[in-house]
């Protein structure tokens, strides 16, 4: 179905080798790497790795630009050596200070490597468990902002694996793409400074490369973003509460922000079709679809809400698999006709220019809808 090739200056890259389906799971893998989020957890990982699988884990990308200072690094390397004393200027002190250097430069690598190409994972709905995952396979996988694939960790296969499903049909010969971004919607400058700083390359897919495409891009973002800062500025007066928008620390976002039903139905249409226009779909959109399916029962169209619910459960299906909790679940609601028309915080996409939450800037992972 696919092949691991080189991908120009993308280094590596992911292709398909024939036809994929629309809806069709791509790939399915196990972590090589499981961990917490503390430099030395992921060390401790790395020490119980085979040879082999070592070199699988040094053999991944990295951005040499970006992490932890040398002296974090320094830090982190002295808590987990636990090295003896020897004098200076003996010849085993000099095999022992070679080998040393090759240790940290070691460590240093397996760290540039996890950060690179980490997965945060939900481990679990019950206790809200999390950790960080690395699946060599995958993190082959590159990035377009418009992409045709989405990954997801699905706890119900193999105990545990990391899916990747086709978001549209796939020709044969065409690269598999994933998006690293948490705010698909975020515009083309934004992008731009986060993959670079996070992940030290420039997008070069069809909305970032300039021409017709990337304008006509910029303008349907700008004007959704518009449309959805009116709606959530402060200067407006409360309207009553319809979406229950979760509180935003943005200041330039209405904390609380409450807006009437119908301007709702509006926002969340006009959201849709930009997603669609953009030709974005997945997970995200199954969610602003089950919101507009929650807006439609509460107004008593109830032959709408279920037209919508079952777009939305459908673009789940797509995206994540029919044995994926986050497709049952979805199931379920749409099944029992409940909708939580809470479930999506419009108010993010009309946040001031900042693409990514700080915390990204600490965890370094693709996190997106997983």
């Amino acid at each position: 179905m696919f092949e691991v090739r080189q991908a120009g200056i993308k280094g590596f890259g992911v292709f398909a080798t024939h036809r994929i389906a629309r809806g069709s799971r791509i790939l399915s893998e196990r972590p090589l790497l499981l961990v917490g989020h503390t430099d030395i957890n992921i060390l401790e990982a790395a020490s119980r790795l085979s040879n082999t699988e070592l070199d699988t884990l040094l053999d991944l990308s990295i951005n040499k630009a970006k992490r932890s200072s040398l002296w974090n690094l320094v830090d982190v390397l002295f808590q987990s050596a636990q090295l003896p004393f020897l004098p200076l200027h003996s010849p085993k002190s000099d095999r022992r200070a070679t080998r040393l250097v090759e240790s940290i430069q070691q460590k240093r690598n397996i760290l540039a490597c996890f950060y690179n190409n980490n997965f945060a994972l939900s481990l679990s709905h019950q206790d809200g468990a999390t950790a960080r995952g690395v699946f060599p396979t995958i993190a082959r996988l590159n990035h377009s902002c418009i992409p045709n694939a989405q990954g997801n960790f699905n706890r119900n296969v193999a105990e545990g694996s990391f899916t990747i499903h086709a978001l549209r049909d796939i020709p044969a010969g065409e690269e598999i793409t994933v998006s690293y971004l948490h705010d698909e919607l975020a515009s083309r400058d934004e992008r731009e400074q986060w993959l670079h700083q996070i992940y030290g390359f420039w997008c070069k897919c069809g909305i970032c490369s300039g021409g017709h495409q990337a304008h006509n891009s910029s303008k349907r973002r700008q004007k959704l973003r518009y449309e959805l800062s009116k709606a959530f500025t402060p200067t407006i007066p409360l309207l009553s509460d319809s979406l229950g928008i979760s509180r935003s620390s943005n200041p330039g976002v209405r904390d609380a922000a409450k807006i009437d039903i119908e301007t709702s139905q509006r926002l969340i249409g006009l959201t849709i079709e930009t997603y669609e226009q953009e030709g974005l779909v997945g997970g995200e959109l199954a969610s602003l679809y089950g919101v507009a399916a929650g807006l439609a029962d509460s107004t008593g169209d109830h032959g709408e809400a279920l037209r919508l619910g079952a777009r939305s459960m459908e673009l789940e299906r797509d995206a994540t698999g029919e044995d994926s909790p986050l497709y049952q679940m979805r199931r379920r609601s749409f099944e029992r006709m409940d909708f939580d028309v809470g479930n999506f915080p419009l108010s993010r996409l009309a946040a001031a220019p900042n693409a990514q939450s700080s915390e990204d800037e600490n965890v370094l992972s693709y996190a997106p809808w997983t």
